[in-house]
């Protein structure tokens, strides 16, 4: 192979890296607590300074603290770039504080042989769980109801979700708009949200993820 040939094939391969678009990934996976929310915190920091078109949050959690979700859905909201959560792999779950975390994304994606749901709160004390009581349940559910409001997504079954422990599988959650996309795979999600327009606390973004590098975290 002369020099000048394998300059050129360095600068093309060196040009498609260069051209490629930044998403980060976010893997999330068990109960959601204050660790959690400090890895979620840094990593969305992280992804900004890499300039990250996207950031995808790989979720699979049972539920986890109140306030910790909250604390972690202000991150999402307000992160100056898109942010998509995929509740994944097949089998997995966003159930309890999980189904938050997804009624916040501005883009809700689930993989087959997933649920969402069952966000009716409890109380764990030494002595065991019990219902948290009215007052609990009636904030939590305008809180998911509010949420669902601003990313357009049904706030019936939103109120449903903390108000009767509703849940539904991925087939059902896309039929009812819970989510927007059912994705094989994250590459899979990646080609089809490419191109989509993105309103966002009143500024507009473009999510490009054609071509991709990925870059992945966990805890």
């Amino acid at each position: 192979m002369s020099k000048r040939l394998f300059s050129s094939l360095l600068l093309i391969i060196f040009s498609g890296l260069l051209l490629a678009n930044s998403v980060s990934v976010i893997e999330i996976e068990g109960m959601i607590t204050r660790g959690q929310l400090r890895y979620l915190e840094r990593e969305l920091e992280r992804a900004q300074r890499d300039k990250s078109n996207i950031a995808v949050i790989k979720l699979n959690t049972p539920g986890g603290l109140v306030d910790v979700t909250f604390k972690m859905n202000e991150l999402i909201l307000n992160a100056p770039i898109p942010i998509a959560v995929y509740v994944s792999p097949s089998g997995g779950i966003a159930a309890s504080a999980g189904a938050f975390i997804v009624l916040a994304s501005d883009i809700a994606a689930m993989a087959p042989v997933t649920t969402i749901g069952a966000a009716q709160p409890i109380t764990i004390t030494p002595e065991g769980a019990s219902d948290a009581g009215e007052k609990t349940r009636n904030f939590l559910a305008r809180q998911a109801k509010a949420l669902a409001e601003d990313k357009g997504r049904p706030e019936e079954i939103a109120l449903g979700f903390v108000e009767k422990n509703v849940s539904l599988t991925s087939v059902e959650a896309l039929d009812k708009n819970v989510i927007e996309y059912i994705a094989n795979d994250l590459d899979d999600l990646l080609k089809q949200i490419n191109g989509l327009i993105i309103v966002k606390n009143a500024v507009e973004y473009e999510v490009k993820t054609e071509p991709y590098t990925l870059k992945f975290s966990s805890m």
